[in-house]
């Protein structure tokens, strides 16, 4: 006679699948990125009564169009920041050597990218991940009809022969299992197990940044741990943004493009972490992780000054925070 598992036991269970060793990975400089430097640059020159560059100049008047900066592309500086990483991961054969089973990065073209460069995969098919229990909402495997769609007009358009619609009906099967096969069986490095495109990783949106309205953001990175703690796999690689990082840890300064952290993420985890000093460039700072992340160390920087020890953190000098 079998009998239920105990309490105990199922708290052990739950405890298991919500404990994650996360690798976090912030994307190359964008567009966006480079032209927020030029605009600091510009105030540097006004302060010290010097003229700003025209070229810096041109790129600050670029930033007033939101829509084409919220999704910007990757700068050139970028693309070498993204060569020189996958040049690091590469000889450090990293996917294998951590045991990497699940990528999650965000929709945004910047991180899409870094992803598919650094770690030879990402997907296009972006879903959601906010359902109230956390699990991934899956991709749409149903075309939805076109408004264009010709109507039948004749009899025998309305109502075809058995033969007919049966020959009309192949072509559309085999376009339908093409398209299913495309979304399910994906090939990705190993040991890599799935990608997943994750709205919820978007950067903090300019909406999002208007003072009483923050909290959507707050919320959806909430979302996005409870996501991250029904995923079944327990080695997970993140490819995202600045300011989610900050917010998901609880960091006081920015993850430098294309660094690679590791940490420890257990989803029942409540006690405070005990506050500890980290030191980025010239500046040391307090930290306190938020309470479910621990064990954050810096494996790989494109910083030639190396942090030492492991918990001594020193960003890139060309860094900027998305917006």
């Amino acid at each position: 006679m079998s009998s239920s598992p105990s309490p105990a036991a199922e708290s052990s269970s739950s405890a298991s699948t919500a404990k994650k060793k996360v690798y976090l990975i912030r994307h190359a400089e964008s567009l966006e990125n480079q032209r927020i430097a030029s605009m600091f640059s510009c105030f540097g020159d006004l302060k010290r009564f010097s003229m700003p560059k025209k070229s810096e100049v041109g790129e600050c008047f670029e930033l007033l169009n939101i829509s084409a900066n919220a999704d910007a592309p990757i700068s050139p500086l970028g693309w070498q920041q993204c060569e020189a990483m996958k040049a690091i991961l590469y000889d450090k054969d990293f996917l294998k050597a951590q045991n990497i089973e699940l990528v999650a990065h965000s929709p945004l073209f910047r991180a899409k990218e870094t992803c598919q460069t650094l770690l030879g995969c990402s997907s296009g098919h972006v879903i959601r991940g906010n359902d109230d229990n956390g699990t991934t909402s899956p991709p749409s495997k149903t075309k939805s009809p076109s408004a264009d769609v010709k109507q039948p007009t004749t009899l025998e358009e309305k109502n075809p022969s058995p033969e007919g619609a049966a020959s009309a009906e192949a072509p559309k099967a085999e376009e339908e299992e093409e398209e299913m096969e495309e979304i399910v069986e994906r090939e990705f490095p190993d040991p890599v197990q799935r990608v997943v495109n994750l709205e919820l990783l978007s950067e903090k949106t300019h909406m999002e940044w208007i003072p009483g309205n923050t909290g959507s953001f707050e919320q959806r990175v909430a979302n996005f741990q409870n996501w991250l703690s029904h995923q079944p796999e327990t080695v997970v690689c993140v490819v995202g943004h600045s300011q989610f990082f900050k917010t998901l840890l609880g960091l006081p300064f920015k993850v430098a493009n294309c660094d690679v952290y590791q940490a420890e993420f257990d989803a029942l985890k409540t006690r405070a972490n005990e506050p500890i000093i980290m030191y980025h460039g010239s500046t040391a700072d307090e930290v306190t992780l938020k309470p479910q992340w621990y064990d954050l160390k810096l494996l790989y920087s494109l910083n030639q000054q190396q942090p030492q020890p492991a918990d001594l953190f020193s960003p890139a000098a060309h860094d900027n925070d998305d917006i």
